[in-house]
């Protein structure tokens, strides 16, 4: 007798990545990758006792640089007609991996303006991404509430935030996404992604160097710019990164 196998209904984990990638497919996605030499931010972070984390850091300088070129705030809309929309401030979109009634799942959570906040308030807002309740955090409840509608429904309602509403866009699913590789002798060979950039940042091997991949959105950037964000952040993690961590994470009363 033949085995059979069995049939297992999506859930609503599978459900949206299933949306995201259905919205990812006609986006021309090219990918930079740069080795960022961060010497002086490593130094930095062995001085202090529990330092912030690189994810921290690395969300913080990328919005400290989309501040500085306005073309990472924008994002291409399609519809009535193909535009571009330029958010006034960055919103990170932080993907998260948490368990989700006992089966892995992938969130984002949602943080605006990240260049406005400390490392303490970043640090404070990623640990709320990964452990508070899920009803807690209001861009988990919406994500779990659209995607219990039907798939007619909620693929209109994506389409809608995506392709038409500049502001809803950049306010549902970020200006750029930040995500870490899963090993420093790890990296991603192909990207589905429909927000306009994303950073991938792990370890190239050294303590002093940080690996960054950076998938975008060609119809919104273009390389050179890609690798002119790269240039800048490299310089941010070095210069205002290291003084906030020297100053006032190395002083919590200030």
């Amino acid at each position: 007798m033949r085995p059979t196998g069995r049939t297992i209904p999506l859930s609503l984990p599978r459900r949206w990545i299933g949306d995201l990638a259905a919205f990812s497919r006609n986006v021309p996605t090219v990918a930079g990758e740069k080795i960022l030499r961060v010497k002086a931010l490593a130094g930095a972070r062995r001085r202090v006792p529990m330092p912030p984390s690189w994810g921290s850091l690395v969300t913080k300088a990328f919005g400290i640089v989309s501040a500085r070129i306005p073309e990472l705030r924008r994002s291409y809309l399609s519809f009535p007609f193909p535009r571009l929309y330029e958010h006034p401030v960055s919103v990170a979109a932080i993907v998260v991996n948490r368990d989700f009634h006992g089966e892995p799942a992938v969130f984002l959570g949602l943080m605006q303006a990240p260049e406005h906040l400390s490392l303490r308030e970043i640090e404070s807002r990623l640990r709320q991404f990964r452990e508070s309740p899920f009803e807690e955090i209001g861009c988990y409840r919406r994500l779990i509430r659209t995607t219990r509608l039907p798939r007619p429904v909620r693929r209109l309602l994506w389409w809608y935030g995506l392709c038409v509403a500049g502001k809803e866009r950049s306010c549902t699913f970020g200006t750029f996404a930040v995500n870490s590789l899963p090993s420093k002798r790890g990296r991603l060979t192909h990207f589905l992604n429909p927000i306009t950039s994303m950073l991938y940042y792990g370890s190239s091997g050294t303590a002093e160097e940080l690996s960054i991949q950076m998938p975008f959105d060609h119809r919104v950037i273009d390389g050179i710019t890609s690798i002119r964000a790269l240039s800048e952040m490299q310089r941010v993690l070095n210069g205002e990164m290291v003084e906030e961590v020297a100053g006032a994470w190395s002083n919590p009363g200030s």
